[in-house]
Order: C-alpha cells, then sequence, then structure tokens
C-alpha cells in the first residue's frame, strides 16, 4: 500500500525518538546478557552483606564497605543510562540549534518497496529491503538506514490507517531480521 504526510517535526518529536532509539540499544543482547551478570553479581553482595551482618553479627557499615564493589558497577551503568536520558531534550536543543532545518517542514511517502523521506534538511530514499533497523514506539516511528542515522516519523501526525499502514509495511517488505 501507498500512503504520504506531511509534517513540521517539534523538539518533543525529537526527543520522544532520540529516547526511542536509546532505549533500543539497551535491548541488545550483549547489553542485555551485562545486565544479567551484573544483577547476579549484586544480588550475590546483597547476600553476602545480609549473611555477615546477621549470622557474624558485622555492622552493617562494615559489611557494606567490604562487600560493595560488585554493586558499585550496575548501579553506574544505570546511572549514566539516566543521565543519558536527562540529557537528550538539551541534545536536541543543541541539534536543532546547529542544524534549523531538522525542524523544517517534512514529507514522507511510502510503498511497498521504499521509504521517501524529505525536508530542507535533505532527502532520504530507503529501499524496504535494504533497511537496517525500525523502531515503533507509543510517540514515533524511527528508521535507522544505519545504526547512527534517525528518520523520525511522530505518531501524532498519521491517522490509525496511516500508523497500521506503514507498520504492515515495514513488516512485510523490511528485512525482519533487523527489527528492533
Amino acid at each position: 500500500m501507498t500512503g504520504s504526510v506531511t509534517f513540521t517535526p517539534t523538539i518533543a518529536d525529537h526527543v520522544a525518538a532520540q529516547r526511542l532509539w536509546l532505549v533500543s540499544s539497551l535491548r541488545r543482547p550483549l547489553i542485555i546478557c551485562f545486565l544479567i551478570i551484573m544483577g547476579l553479581l549484586a544480588a550475590v553482595a546483597i547476600a553476602v552483606i545480609a549473611a555477615e551482618t546477621l549470622m557474624n553479627h558485622v555492622t552493617l557499615g562494615r559489611a557494606l564497605a567490604e562487600n560493595i564493589w560488585p554493586m558499585v558497577f550496575p548501579l553506574a551503568f544505570i546511572g549514566l543510562q539516566v543521565l543519558g536520558w536527562w540529557r537528550v531534550p538539551g541534545s536536541v536543543r543543541r541539534m536543532s540549534k546547529q542544524q534549523p532545518t531538522l525542524l523544517s517542514e517534512t514529507n514522507w511517502h511510502w510503498s511497498d518497496d521504499s521509504i521517501v523521506a524529505s525536508s530542507a534538511a535533505g532527502s532520504s530514499i530507503v529501499r524496504l529491503p535494504e533497511l537496517h533497523r525500525w523502531l515503533i514506539g507509543k510517540a514515533s516511528i524511527v528508521l535507522l538506514p544505519q545504526d547512527r542515522m534517525l528518520l523520525i516519523l511522530p505518531r501524532r501526525v498519521l491517522t490509525d490507517d496511516q500508523a497500521r499502514d506503514i507498520e504492515d509495511t515495514l513488516g512485510r517488505f523490511a528485512r525482519k531480521t533487523r527489527r528492533a
């Protein structure tokens, strides 16, 4: 099926798309394995701290001081992710000041073989079989022709039928193994 939509993206649209991309990066298998291992280490540290406190009558402060290291890395990782989440709006504002055309009127046209996005910032033709990845969130549909290039389509500009159509088109014609 084919469709098209014209819209002017806002800073909030870019923030939602960037955050969707950020969250999707945490769902990668290597990151998931890392988080599981760090969670297990933190659980072991908590168990050791509890055991020392209860069985050996060690003060909680001493038990924490001796066994806190396995919990530092997961907490630091979580802290860095939260910091990244909070920094997205500022990054988007800086990006829009550096390249104001990112907030210019944008046209999207899609068909069964490609998606064309054009604005004052430039044009992109993405052949669906060659699409690297795509993300579907509550506020945005994001295409990634490559790892660091995002094409955003805010859901607020789509009718329900258009949203279903573009999602179905992506599901049928883009490489399914790359869907995030």
